[in-house]
This record gives structure tokens, sequence and C-alpha cells, in this order.
């Protein structure tokens, strides 16, 4: 388990999508410190019905400094059962976000009781500092049509002034049953070539 499962299983679908994000995301993940993901992982196991972290940003639980570069820093939160992970940097003396992630929970059982034409969120990727003319946020999602599963990816751009929303077929039989960050196993996440 990488976050929880329900949250790896929205992470597993928005992987499929091969753009250019798609390295960024498998990246960031596997930059996450280890204390950081037991956090997430020890807030997920209590339930995730609740709001948890909100408002919190001295509480170093919900607030971990890379030890890698010390200006780096990483928070989470889960609102409306969402799960948000965001990358922040100092930058000239003030906190800038420069990434962030959003994952959904999503279920087999959700997956297999979609209904034809509706959408189920999956989560979303943001660079850059939100509201700036360069920020670029990616929404995804899963759709059932009548010919099977798609993922949509919407790119909102130019400071959400555009967007662009493409598609393609997916396949649900490979789901797997739990994901690991730096396990050699076949369901592990896909190498950042």
């Amino acid at each position: 388990m990488i976050f929880g499962n329900e949250y790896d299983l929205s992470l597993w679908y928005m992987l499929k999508v091969r753009n250019r994000y798609r390295k960024k995301i498998i990246r960031f993940v596997k930059e996450l410190p280890e204390e950081f993901l037991e956090n997430i992982r020890t807030t997920y196991l209590k339930g995730i019905k609740n709001n948890s972290g909100v408002g919190d940003d001295k509480d170093e639980f919900y607030n971990v400094r890379s030890k890698v570069d010390s200006d780096t820093y990483y928070k989470f939160y889960i609102m409306c059962r969402d799960l948000y992970i965001i990358k922040t940097q100092v930058i000239a003396g003030a906190r800038r976000q420069v990434y962030s992630l959003c994952l959904s929970p999503l279920s087999p059982d959700e997956i297999m009781h979609l209904k034809n034409s509706k959408e189920r969120q999956l989560g979303s990727v943001g660079i850059g500092h939100y509201p700036k003319i360069s920020y670029i946020e990616v929404d995804y999602s899963l759709k059932r049509r009548k010919s099977g599963y798609w993922i949509t990816h919407t790119y909102a751009i130019l400071g959400n002034l555009i967007e662009i929303r493409f598609g393609r077929p997916v396949s649900i039989k490979n789901m797997p049953e739990e994901m690991f960050r730096n396990d050699p196993k076949p369901n592990n996440l896909p190498k950042s070539e």
C-alpha cells in the first residue's frame, strides 16, 4: 500500500494515461519521504470519513520537511474523503506551492457498479503556483460507456481560461489488489523512463 488501497486504485487509473504528467506523478510519489507516507497510511487506516489535517499547518504529522532539501515541505490533508498532497518550497523567503496531487477514494465495487454515462472523479495534478498564469491542472475521471470504460483527462491551462479534454478506453480487468512504491513486482508503480 502506498497511501491506502482506495487512493492507490485512483492513482493506478491516473497512471494508465500516458501523458507527459505521468512521469511527473511517478517521480513525485517516489520522492515522498517514507515518514510522510506512514502518516498518510495511519490516517487512512483510522478511517477517511472525517476531515483530517485541514488547517494543521504547523503540525509535523501533516507537514514533513524533506531530508534531501531543507527548503522543501510536504503536506497532506483529507477533506470530503479526498486526499490532498502538496509540495511547497521556500523561494525568496516565502512558501510557494510547486506541486499538488489529489486522489479521490475508489473501490472495485464502485467501478463495477458505475452506471452507463456516469463519471467518477479519480483525482488531479497541479503544477505551479495557483493562480499564476503558468499553473497547470490535469483532472482525471473514469467513465462508463456502452463500449466499456474510459479515462478522461482534462487540462486546465492559462489560469483555468482554457480547458482541453481527452479520453481513452481502459480495461478494468487487471486492477491490482495492492500497489507498492519500490517493490519490483508487476503491480508496483511503473518505472519513470
